[in-house]
């Protein structure tokens, strides 16, 4: 009988170690993916900085799960737990930061071609104009004070 009652405790403490590194795998996982959203969302331009408080702040939540000083957690599944759902988070917010951050790049371009280069055109007809009215004045001066010179035939 004590056999079968230890044998029963060795078998649940080996069944719950797998899960609590399955549970762990699942939080890596979840990071992972949180991290590439960060990434991508970093390549088009958005600003990260919240992204990346969230992600620090789920990093110390899975360690507080590994080192079993529960701080802001409550206990190893409770710390993975609320890690997998800030990660799961940053993933969402890291796909709206990346949307916003296109279609503001979207309205800079609509920007340069819409204002910018209608008034780069404009100064510069303006400034070729002034070169051709000084050339035009240079020129006036140039034949106004031509002197006549006889020419003698020898």
């Amino acid at each position: 009988m004590n056999i079968l009652v230890s044998l029963s405790f060795l078998l649940i403490a080996n069944n719950s170690n797998i899960v609590m590194e399955n549970h762990m795998a699942t939080a890596y996982e979840s990071a992972d993916l949180a991290l590439k959203g960060i990434q991508d969302a970093e390549r088009t331009g958005a600003d990260i900085s919240i992204l990346t408080e969230k992600f620090n702040k789920a990093l110390g939540l899975i360690e507080q799960a590994n080192t079993s000083n529960y701080v802001t957690c409550f206990g190893y599944d409770n710390c993975l737990d609320s890690a997998i759902t800030i990660f799961n988070s940053i993933s969402k917010d890291s796909v709206i930061l990346k949307d916003e951050a296109n279609r503001l790049s979207g309205y800079k371009n609509v920007t340069v071609i819409g204002i910018c280069l209608p008034l780069i055109a404009f100064f510069s007809l303006l400034f070729i104009f002034y070169l051709y009215k000084t050339w035009k004045s240079f020129q006036k001066d140039k034949f106004l004070n031509m002197q006549i010179k006889e020419r003698r035939e020898k």
